[in-house]
């Protein structure tokens, strides 16, 4: 069965990785490699350890290596010093409870001083947009209402917010759409009919007159409010409807990285569920959730031949996203998983590192260096390599990681 699913994936050999790269190249590579996780911080251990996992460590190589780090750590602390001012702003208003900021599975605005709110789930399906008020009339007034209205038919109008996390912390009501709405043929009356620009508001107006329901909360602030809110829920194949408008992308950069397109499919949907403006404190942007430092910055050096660091707009471009996250898992897999036999035990260990980074990986099967490491893997089957990580990684988080993957990959063969 998994021979078939993953049949594509090996048709080609990786000859766009090998073609022109000479050993210092390849070294300089191989350390941004070790040095981070691949789209996530690689934990401190980890980098001590790094030494038993290169055959040269020269001292411009350990220069490199730890200017590398140290770009790494002020880049990661510059987007979490954003989350945090962002939240902070939100609490004030919300709560500290309540007070929601964006991640890879739900997208999140606010605006008119934080008082007003949506929130987009793209892992369980359904929008929702909420007004924070002053205590006071039992009924909400129109004018409340005509709020609610206008905010659900721009969701549905207008492309999101694609500034950086940092510029929208520093002033969340400075609005600037742009791009495709995010929630366009995600709605559909209750007799199927899709929602549409042109039937938007109408739509929009049945909803609040039939689902707007009322909470109350406290702001950090001390002040008590009251929150009108509308939920309205996706279709119910809207993860599929959402993998489609990224079929083209999808298809033509896996054929070109030698990967099979479910393989990818699955990536996406158990990185950011299909949200193209996912971002997390990782800090991760975009469908595969690529870290411009260190991921993005090597992928964009393979992609286009510069050593430079994509921008988060950049990288919430699905084109570009897709486009870097698959290169690199063909890094990844063809290269950094090199010595692997097993074709199989490669796959497992290159989804682990692509969320782990591979010196973690390494390191799960031994502590005594990559060919020992090696040496374990290619005296397992494919089944004992992928049940030993499912049990045996260091984050909880990746261990169900590769089992998400794994589990949906099938659903993706008839797209």
């Amino acid at each position: 069965m998994w021979k078939a699913i993953f049949s594509s994936f090996y048709l080609r050999k990786p000859y766009d990785l090998l073609l022109a790269i000479n050993k210092q190249t390849f070294l300089m590579t191989f350390s941004v490699l070790i040095a981070f996780v691949l789209f996530l911080p690689v934990d401190i251990s980890a980098q001590e350890d790094a030494e038993s996992f290169q055959k040269e460590n020269d001292s411009p190589l350990e220069q490199f290596l730890q200017k590398s780090n140290e770009a790494f750590r002020e880049y990661r602390e510059k987007i979490r010093q954003a989350f945090s001012k962002y939240r902070n702003k939100a609490a004030t208003v919300w709560g500290e409870d309540k007070a929601v900021v964006p991640s890879k599975e739900e997208w999140v605005s606010y605006c008119n001083k934080m008082c007003e709110r949506r929130r987009v789930n793209f892992k369980q399906g359904f929008a929702r947009y909420e007004l924070a008020l002053d205590p006071g009339k039992k009924k909400f007034s129109q004018k409340v209402k005509s709020a609610l209205i206008d905010s659900i038919v721009e969701s549905i109008t207008q492309g999101p917010d694609q500034r950086s996390i940092a510029n929208i912390a520093e002033d969340p009501n400075k609005i600037d759409p742009g791009g495709k709405p995010l929630l366009s043929g995600l709605f559909a009356f209750e007799s199927g009919k899709t929602v549409t620009e042109n039937n938007a508001r109408k739509f929009a107006r049945k909803k609040v007159r039939n689902h707007l329901t009322k909470w109350e909360t406290r702001g950090k602030d001390g002040q008590k409010r009251v929150i009108a809110s509308v939920t309205i829920p996706m279709i119910p194949d809207h993860l599929q409807k959402r993998a489609k408008k990224y079929e083209d992308i999808v298809k033509q950069q896996a054929k070109r990285r030698a990967l099979s397109p479910e393989l990818v499919f699955s990536i996406i949907e158990t990185e950011s569920y299909f949200n193209p403006l996912a971002r997390s404190p990782a800090p991760a942007f975009g469908l595969m959730q690529i870290v411009p430092v260190t991921g993005g910055q090597e992928a964009y050096r393979m992609v286009y031949g510069e050593n430079k660091q994509p921008s988060e707009d950049f990288l919430y471009q699905p084109k570009e996203n897709v486009t870097l996250g698959t290169a690199y898992f063909h890094r990844l897999y063809f290269t950094y998983m090199e010595g692997i036999k097993n074709e199989m035990s490669r796959l497992w260990c290159a989804l682990a590192s692509y969320n782990i980074g591979p010196i973690n990986l390494y390191l799960t099967f031994s502590d005594k260096g990559k060919s020992a490491a090696i040496r374990r893997i290619n005296s397992m089957d494919s089944e004992d390599v992928f049940n030993y990580l499912v049990h045996h990684l260091p984050s909880r988080q990746t261990q169900k990681y590769i089992r998400e993957i794994r589990k949906n990959i099938p659903k993706y063969e008839s797209l």
